[in-house]
């Protein structure tokens, strides 16, 4: 929005910024509104689309989150700086996800699972 570097800014340019960008988001809104209306949603559509990447079935829905997110988290890691991030995800990925990284198995066991969690989110953070 600006070509000048965010530290020599002014507080006025930057809610002149701020609020530029809130009229362009609502803007965006409203014309999805227009395009789908009150039921933006269709089953049939979801349906569909989960059926053509059902190879990537564990992956597409709320529970194989955790297992996308540790294997994306994995290869970031090892990536080399500028280097794109390829997946290599299937069916049986899950056992190389949880045999690489056991500590995912824990999003999966309600309230005992946070303790290894939370242990390791702030091992080197010092509150």
């Amino acid at each position: 929005m600006t070509d000048r570097p965010a530290d020599s800014l002014h507080r006025d340019e930057l809610r002149d910024i701020a609020e530029n960008l809130r009229r362009q988001m609502q803007a965006e809104l409203d014309e999805g509104v227009a395009t789908y209306g009150k039921n933006p949603y269709s089953l049939r559509e979801h349906i569909s689309v989960l059926w053509k990447n059902r190879y990537l079935f564990p992956y597409t829905v709320p529970p194989g989150w955790p297992l996308l997110f540790a294997e994306f988290e994995r290869v970031w890691k090892r990536r080399k700086a500028g280097e794109e991030v390829k997946m290599r995800l299937g069916a049986f990925s899950v056992l190389r996800i949880i045999f690489q990284n056991p500590l995912v198995l824990c999003y999966y066991i309600p309230i005992l699972g946070w303790i290894p969690l939370l242990i390791k989110g702030y091992r080197n953070n010092k509150l």
